[in-house]
């Protein structure tokens, strides 16, 4: 790292606390805003964690996204799993076809996350 990389840090590292109080608020955000529509969202497994990425789970992805699309800036995030990867995929170490990986990817839309972003309370999705 150089002098001018560590000073950009140390200046941000000073809104760390805040950044992360708003990611969280931003997940929280999307918790009410989605709730009632049949998708799984992200789960905080400590109160410690904080979101650098959101993303929800659902068997009709592409139906939400399109309607997504509309209102915010989703995407796949990893549109196919590691161990297709084509850097990955010919050394492989993994035996089978991880058939509950494969499933799993196919479920999952990214969504905006970051210490900025306002989600509206009711969005009509």
């Amino acid at each position: 790292m150089d002098e001018l990389q560590a000073a950009y840090l140390n200046f941000r590292m000073k809104g760390l606390s805040a950044d992360v109080r708003a990611r969280r608020k931003a997940a929280r955000s999307y918790q009410e805003a989605l709730a009632g529509v049949p998708v799984e969202l992200r789960v905080e497994r400590t109160a410690l964690s904080t979101p650098f990425i959101s993303f929800i789970k659902s068997d009709k992805r592409d139906g939400f996204a399109t309607i997504c699309a509309k209102r915010v800036s989703d995407r796949l995030h990893y549109p196919f799993p590691a161990h297709l990867q084509p850097a990955l995929a010919a050394n492989a170490r993994i035996e089978g076809t991880l058939n509950a990986t494969l499933r799993l990817q196919q479920r999952i839309l990214s969504l905006p996350m970051f210490a900025t972003i306002s989600i509206p309370r009711s969005p009509r999705v």
